[in-house]
């Protein structure tokens, strides 16, 4: 399956040790600052892989809505420092496959990752 992978998040370690879990898997890596600039992206694609910083200002239930019809098959990762989002709890129940600990540990996204693309 061929994928694009698109990431909103602005902490330039975690980005590129996304990049860098991306490569082995050869999948490159679009990054977006902003919330506009991912929903652009997104207007492209078929399949994408998103990995979506959820403190990002602009991050809530209806953008989540809009990222999960953006494209034919979309697959949401959430980033996080905190453990628990009330605010976003109707699209943590249907539209994010997954929420990761912020800092990023290698073998969780990793192993979120290679579950998405084997799917």
């Amino acid at each position: 399956m061929s994928h694009t992978a698109v990431m909103l998040h602005n902490d330039a370690e975690d980005v590129t040790r996304v990049e860098r879990l991306l490569a082995a898997l050869r999948l490159p890596l679009l990054r977006c600052e902003q919330v506009d600039e991912l929903e652009l992206c997104l207007e492209t694609c078929r399949q994408c892989l998103v990995l979506l910083n959820l403190e990002a200002k602009g991050v809530d239930n209806a953008l989540l809505r809009r990222v999960s019809k953006a494209c034919d098959q979309v697959h949401i990762i959430g980033i996080s420092k905190r453990p628990y989002h009330p605010e976003l709890e109707q699209a943590l129940r249907s539209h994010l496959l997954t929420v990761v600990a912020h800092p990023i540990n290698d073998e969780e996204l990793g192993l979120c990752l290679r579950g998405v693309l084997e799917s």
